[in-house]
């Protein structure tokens, strides 16, 4: 990564989107920037889930306000 990138965090719980806490602040999804070569830290926190197993992911989108589907973008998007 050679200049700064815009990311959303997404969260699904169960194959469905879920609201999360990022600090204090309660959200749908969280977007953050990072420089090259930069690292961060979120603390998320989740509402307690019923008893059982249950499937948990969190998804990274890349530039969320890019709409293209230009092929050359979208190749250089990935991770």
């Amino acid at each position: 990564m050679s200049e700064s990138m815009t990311y959303k965090l997404l969260l699904f719980i169960d194959f469905k989107q879920e609201k999360f806490y990022v600090g204090n602040d309660l959200t749908n999804d969280f977007e953050f920037h990072l420089n090259p070569d930069e690292h961060k830290m979120i603390p998320i926190k989740l509402f307690p889930l019923e008893k059982g197993l249950h499937d948990v992911f969190f998804v990274i989108v890349v530039a969320p306000n890019i709409k293209s589907l230009n092929k050359d973008f979208r190749r250089s998007t990935r991770v």
